[in-house]
């Protein structure tokens, strides 16, 4: 994977479509801190789990992810 001055909403948007998964923001504690679907993402990944990689994208901007269901 490789995002350069990726937004957000499009990250999610590309790992909805490579894993065949719905991805949900959360849009009001993404505002509460000061971020939205538009923060920019810029990271390469190679040959690592969906885990690993949601960590290494989010961590950089100080988010986190909870899997429901």
């Amino acid at each position: 994977m490789q995002y350069l001055d990726t937004q957000l909403g499009d990250v999610v948007n590309d790992l909805e479509l490579r894993h065949k998964i719905n991805v949900e923001l959360d849009n009001a504690a993404l505002t509460a801190d000061g971020k939205g679907s538009e923060t920019l993402i810029n990271k390469q990944l190679k040959d690592l789990t969906l885990k690993s990689a949601l960590r290494l994208i989010l961590e950089e901007q100080a988010l986190t992810y909870v899997i429901e269901n």
